[in-house]
């Protein structure tokens, strides 16, 4: 494992630091304002996000294993395909955040903010939600009881999806098909003398 031994506070600093290597892992992000930045597949292991402002950023496919994001915002995030096995999330504010496919296993998220956040299909074996806030926040195949402490109150569950198109096309093939036999069978039989 490469530690990069940089100090990232912008996100021109993030991207010059990308254009040297995908590995980030050790990377000082503490206090950045990296506010809608893009980070994808990136190696962040052990990275310190601790303070950074990450609202809006777009995270995907990154390894962020034993990171730290405590006190860190990303409000409004979109978290997607992340590996978080054992980061501290303490007091981690991801209000509005749309979180799919993320690894929590392990992972301290005591007092985080998840306020009217989405979270969907995640991991979270292990994880600690103690005191975690979940106001208006909504979640979709995350089996709360495999973590260490379930945030109290869970978010609210959401529907699976609806497949509307394939029952709305196979609904209109089915009158279709009453409406032809529905005429077939009104129609006057004549016997040919």
């Amino acid at each position: 494992m490469t530690t990069i031994p940089l100090k990232i506070q912008t996100r021109a600093d993030l991207s010059a630091a990308i254009r040297q290597s995908r590995d980030l892992s050790g990377a000082d992000f503490r206090a950045a304002n990296l506010s809608g930045a893009r980070l994808t597949g990136l190696q962040l292991i052990d990275a310190d996000f601790r303070g950074a402002n990450l609202s809006k950023a777009l995270i995907i496919g990154c390894d962020l294993t034993r990171a730290d994001f405590s006190g860190a915002t990303l409000h409004g995030a979109l978290l997607l395909g992340l590996n978080l096995e054992q980061t501290n999330c303490q007091q981690t504010d991801f209000t509005e955040a749309k979180i799919n496919a993320v690894n929590w296993q392990g992972g301290n998220l005591q007092g985080a903010n998840f306020s009217r956040a989405v979270l969907r299909r995640s991991n979270v074996a292990g994880a600690n939600f103690a005191n975690a806030i979940t106001t208006g926040a909504r979640y979709f195949s995350i089996n709360w009881p495999r973590a260490q402490t379930p945030p109290d109150p869970l978010p609210t569950p959401l529907a699976p999806p609806l497949r509307w198109p394939a029952m709305l096309a196979v609904l209109i093939a089915l009158l279709l098909f009453w409406y032809i036999w529905r005429r077939r069978a009104l129609r006057p039989i004549t016997l040919v003398a």
